[in-house]
């Protein structure tokens, strides 16, 4: 098992290095936002951008990988979320932002859907449940770590938006430089939700619920933060823990399964 996390570390840094870049981008979004004096009806229409585009880039991508590959689309769409955050940083209003956050999802799940069938082609049924944990602890502590490069660099400005930018294009070097070639599907299947709550009622409601939360409190909590005044290194803290516990909990999914 610890061979074939070797094997992806490519992957991983990749992947890795995108999450810090998201950390950072989101939660500087949501503090500037209320700086900016946005209104919470603003604020949370511009920040569910990212997940209307999360929701089209993951019906559109697959076919994209089945014609130009892996690599290709982890390159291009990196490219196009570093490209968002300096769209954000020259245009502070919401109309651009929103814009903004609905190209980053795409991009982002599309990297997601990557780095995920890669490792689902490269796994088998012995050892899937520990690698995909492996990748959790990735995905939650590169999260975790962005949040706290908010102490970086004042959010008003334009720098975190660049620190954002430049982390996303580095997160391309690690794939594009791999020697390891990347998975080749003849014919990508697909699932509708209907199919998919015939074979998991459970794992399709709990998933659907689970998004709500997670979509709610990872978009406003830095807002809820600043507008209670807590300090940015505060509130840099309490992103931090409340994201790194999903390290903690993937770990313990590695344990068990192992």
């Amino acid at each position: 098992m610890q061979k074939e996390v070797t094997r992806s570390w490519a992957l991983f840094l990749g992947i890795g290095t995108i999450m810090i870049a998201h950390g950072l981008q989101m939660q500087v979004m949501g503090i500037r936002s209320v700086n900016e004096n946005f209104n919470l009806i603003t604020t949370g229409i511009f920040m569910s951008g990212y997940f209307i585009g999360y929701f089209l880039g993951s019906q559109t991508t697959p076919k994209l990988v089945q014609k130009v590959g892996h690599i290709r689309v982890f390159a291009a769409f990196a490219s196009l979320a570093s490209l968002s955050a300096l769209l954000a940083a020259v245009y502070v209003n919401p109309v651009m932002w929103t814009f903004s956050r609905f190209i980053t999802g795409i991009s982002l799940v599309s990297c997601y859907i990557v780095a995920e069938s890669w490792l689902n082609d490269r796994a088998t049924n012995k050892n899937r449940g520990q690698l995909l944990s492996a990748y959790m602890i990735i995905l939650f502590g590169g999260l975790a770590l962005g949040m706290l490069l908010l102490n970086v660099s004042n959010p008003n400005s334009y720098e975190p938006f660049i620190l954002v930018s430049v982390l996303l294009s580095l997160a391309l070097v690690p794939i594009l430089l791999t020697k390891r070639s990347a998975p080749k599907f003849k014919k990508i299947g697909t699932i509708n939700i209907k199919e998919l709550y015939k074979i998991s009622p459970l794992g399709t409601v709990s998933s659907f619920c689970t998004g709500l939360i997670h979509s709610a409190f990872f978009s406003l909590i830095a807002v809820y933060a600043t507008t209670s005044n807590f300090t940015l290194f505060e509130t840099s803290i309490l992103l931090f823990m409340a994201t790194i516990a999903g390290v903690i909990f993937s770990r313990s999914y590695w344990i068990f399964f192992r």
